[in-house]
């Protein structure tokens, strides 16, 4: 049987062009876009054990 792997890059966060610097995304009302992606990257790795 074969087997797939799935990788997750939830994007933002650590910033590949300055060491060290964290890259939020975009900002608007307090809510940072790298924050939303890594909740939905987090939904989407608790849901996949489900569906395979």
């Amino acid at each position: 049987m074969s087997q797939s792997r799935i990788c997750l890059d939830a994007g933002h966060g650590m910033s590949n062009v300055v060491a060290g610097r964290f890259e939020p995304g975009a900002v608007a009302g307090g809510v940072r876009v790298a924050d939303i992606a890594l909740d939905w990257a987090n939904e989407i790795r608790r849901i996949l054990p489900i569906v395979f």
